[in-house]
């Protein structure tokens, strides 16, 4: 599962995901929350929602897919997202 703190590595983007697979986090400024939802454990596939807010010109919510990987020679160590909003480009 994704529980777990996870930090990013090319921004000061830090986050939780909790048991219940709830999201909170903050990069210092934008303030970030939603949910996760495991799609296929088998491959560590997932689905979530995040909601971004105090962050002008991206506010709003973001749906798309979490991978967990492999990275530096670690085991499930990497969560790679992607994720869309239509209205913030």
């Amino acid at each position: 599962m994704t529980a777990g703190n996870w930090v990013g590595m090319s921004t000061l983007l830090e986050f939780t995901v909790d048991n219940a697979g709830v999201i909170t986090g903050t990069n210092g400024t934008c303030i970030f929350g939603g949910a996760v939802c495991i799609l296929d454990a088998a491959v560590n596939i997932y689905g979530l929602s995040i909601t971004v807010s105090a962050c002008p010109g991206i506010d709003g919510t973001y749906n798309g897919y979490a991978v967990i990987s492999d990275a530096s020679g670690g085991i499930n160590n990497t969560l790679n997202i992607v994720v869309h909003n239509a209205s913030a480009l």
